[in-house]
């Protein structure tokens, strides 16, 4: 895991960043690729990490979510990968 990560998912709206003026909530969110190629199928095959929807089961959707106040963008990319997505790396580039 990343060593800005936490131990443990966060929740709760306490300490999430809001836009001024409207008050709605920032949240990021991440778009994980994997390229892989395999012996009987040569080339290369981008695979994209989706999640299921909490509130649509039935749906998949990127991981995403709230950005906290004490958090950078990218710090707060990479641990809704780990909290949704389970990604374990950072970004390449």
């Amino acid at each position: 895991m990343h060593p800005s990560l936490p131990m443990s998912a966060r929740t709760g709206r306490t300490t999430a960043r809001y836009t001024p003026g409207t008050n709605r909530r920032l949240c990021a969110g991440v778009v994980a690729l994997s390229t892989q190629t395999t012996p009987d199928s040569p080339g290369h095959h981008t695979h994209v990490l989706v999640t299921s929807s909490s509130r649509h089961p039935e749906r998949f959707v990127l991981p995403k979510g709230g950005w906290e106040q004490d958090e950078t963008p990218e710090q707060s990319a990479l641990r809704e990968g780990w909290e949704e997505g389970t990604i374990h790396t950072g970004p390449f580039c």
